[in-house]
């Protein structure tokens, strides 16, 4: 079963089947943040050949997290990079 799918209604692009619990006070844990990860598998390698967002989901009892990579496809990652660029533009022409 796969934890994570694509889906249109989140900035990350991702959505989560299941709801992730703290090992240390069994609370649920939040989401908190994506990173969009662009990287080459062979060190030295200057073609991105891999792309990923990272969640970072935390519990609001005690403080732990825990980070989730997850492979998408460069066609996600590329949509999440504009959805992501469009917002700073808009926060940029607002200040």
């Amino acid at each position: 079963m796969r934890v994570w799918r694509e889906d249109g209604e989140t900035l990350s692009g991702l959505a989560c089947s299941e709801t992730f619990k703290c090992q240390f006070c069994n609370s649920d844990m939040g989401f908190w943040m994506a990173k969009l990860q662009k990287f080459s598998i062979n060190d030295g390698d200057e073609i991105p050949r891999s792309h990923a967002i990272d969640i970072e989901v935390w519990c609001k009892s005690c403080g732990y997290w825990q980070t989730h990579g997850v492979a998408v496809s460069p066609e996600h990652y590329n949509e999440r990079t504009k959805a992501v660029n469009e917002i700073l533009e808009k926060k940029v022409e607002a200040s």
